[in-house]
This record gives C-alpha cells, sequence and structure tokens, in this order.
C-alpha cells in the first residue's frame, strides 16, 4: 500500500513540475485583398499546423477543411464553390491543390512578373534589415 502511494505521489509530482507548454498565437485569417501576402499566409499556417504534417501530405482533405476556419467571407465564398466544384469533378481537396485553386484565384495573373520587377527595381537606402524586409 505504502509502494502505491509512493508511485502515485512521484507520478502527481512528475504531472505536476512539467513548465506550461507555451500557447501558440493562432494564424490570421485571410481575407483575399491584393495586399495580402498568400504565400506567408500558406507557411504560417503549415508553420502552425507543423504537428499535423502527415494530414497535411496526405491525399485527403482532412486538412484543408481543418484551415478552411483561416478564411473570411470572401475567400470562404470561394472556398465553398472550390468544394463543390472538386466534388463534381471527383477531385480531392489536398493541401497541394487547395495552395494551387488559392494563386490561381487570389494571386494577380503578372504576380511573378510584378515580383521580378519589384526585386530588379530594389535598393539599398537604409539599414540591411530594412533593406532585406522591404522583399
Amino acid at each position: 500500500m505504502n509502494e502505491q502511494i509512493a508511485a502515485q505521489a512521484v507520478r502527481l509530482e512528475a504531472i505536476t513540475s512539467k513548465p506550461p507548454a507555451a500557447r501558440k498565437a493562432e494564424p490570421p485569417k485571410y481575407h483575399g485583398t491584393l495586399n495580402e501576402d498568400l504565400e506567408l499566409w500558406f507557411f504560417m499556417i503549415e508553420q502552425y499546423y507543423a504537428d499535423y504534417h502527415p494530414i497535411m501530405v496526405e491525399n485527403s482533405p482532412a486538412f484543408v477543411t481543418m484551415v478552411s476556419c483561416y478564411l473570411a467571407p470572401t475567400p470562404m465564398n470561394w472556398y465553398r464553390q472550390f468544394v463543390a466544384e472538386c466534388d463534381r469533378a471527383q477531385i480531392v481537396r489536398t493541401w497541394e491543390t487547395f495552395k494551387g485553386a488559392m494563386r490561381k484565384r487570389f494571386l494577380p495573373p503578372d504576380n511573378e512578373y510584378m515580383l521580378r520587377e519589384k526585386l530588379c527595381k530594389l535598393t539599398q537606402i537604409g539599414s540591411l534589415h530594412g533593406y532585406l524586409s522591404a522583399f
């Protein structure tokens, strides 16, 4: 009996002595505006859900369904159409399919050209940090 009490005390000590886990900040909602960085939003979602990587890369809609709650009303309306189109065409809504469709819908058609132009025109005026953050 004393051994059981001692074992329980050791377990209780182990449970209560651990520091509380740090809480992650929620990723922001994506609103679908031109001044938002869609690729950065994808990165933040992937970092937030890094523990769910197997679900992210598998051939199922589970991860896309999970992250759809981070879409604001305009992208959510698009997402509803995306789900209907995928169901109609019998396309699995994987994370890669979702990202490709989001890029097609929410990035300007000449996005790569615009990024190249921005890079070519980029000059360092202030600090190195400011220069790097400009692009």
